[in-house]
């Protein structure tokens, strides 16, 4: 916390498309390893939430730690966000 304030590290990824674009979210571990896509597709305009359930590519649970999602609209990416993940 800063100020009081703290940073959103949980696993629910918020984002606006502007216009009809392909979509990509991907998480990656902290050393830049591509955990799970979340998403990749062609999305209309809109706001949009996707929550990561904490699973690798092939369905496993991962490790508690850090890990950041990022979202590309088109070839440019929208945003980064880090995640801290505890098994629940």
């Amino acid at each position: 916390k800063v100020f009081g304030l703290g940073e959103d590290v949980s696993p629910e990824i918020r984002y606006v498309v502007d216009e009809q674009v392909h979509v990509e979210i991907v998480v990656y571990s902290a050393q830049a390893m591509i955990v799970s896509t979340l998403y990749s597709g062609i999305q209309m305009p809109g706001v949009y939430t996707v929550t990561w359930n904490g699973t690798s590519q092939d369905g496993r649970s991962v490790s508690d730690g850090e890990y950041i999602a990022e979202v590309r609209l088109g070839t440019q990416r929208l945003m980064r966000k880090r995640i801290t993940w505890k098994n629940r």
